[in-house]
């Protein structure tokens, strides 16, 4: 009888853990900016960036056929430093330095960031990201939307499917966001 019922909770249990939801934890990878090297007269601070996603914690999910969540995906980076220190090292590449004592100040809030799988159909995988980014020169300010989504098939519907689309998602939106900059400067 003991044995029955350890056996019945084992497979109880296992049933548990195949169907449970799981978490994979996401790194970044250090950004290299692809600008090239110029030499101008122009420079620039960034005053502040500020992530304002609902939530912080959660970057993607992998969801079955029918829109249920499988897996969460979160990131070991705190992004909005990741963030930062990319659009630095994006506007160093292009020649514009980073001051605090610039006549140009900067603050950027990151609004969205979200990547999913979901399903087997032709484009499974996708993602969004919005910018927001507030430069201040003297007396003017102008504020600018920076936005990328992107979606592609991943035929593997995991984690570690997404590491490499949201890279490359991420490094979309810090170009893309240097050039706004740089080209108020």
């Amino acid at each position: 009888f003991f044995m029955k019922k350890l056996i019945f909770d084992s497979i109880l249990a296992l049933f548990f853990v195949g169907c449970s939801q799981t978490s994979s934890v996401l790194t970044l990878d250090p950004y290299i900016a692809n600008g090239i090297k110029t030499k101008t007269p122009k420079s620039v601070y960034i005053n502040q960036l500020v992530d304002k996603r609902e939530n912080q914690s959660t970057i993607a999910t992998v969801k079955d056929g029918k829109g249920n969540v499988m897996e969460y995906i979160t990131l070991q980076n705190k992004l909005s430093v990741w963030f930062s220190d990319a659009v630095k090292q994006e506007l160093i590449a292009r020649g514009i330095s980073i001051d605090e004592s610039a006549n140009s100040k900067v603050n950027i809030e990151i609004g969205k960031l979200r990547a999913q799988i979901e399903g087997y159909s032709k484009e499974n995988m996708s993602g969004l990201g919005e910018i927001y980014i507030t430069i201040y020169q003297g007396n003017t300010t102008l504020t600018r939307r920076v936005s990328q989504s992107q979606s592609e098939f991943a035929p593997i519907r995991t984690g570690g499917a997404l590491t490499p689309f949201i890279n490359e998602l991420l490094k979309n939106l810090v170009v893309k966001s240097a050039d706004q900059i740089a080209s108020v400067l």
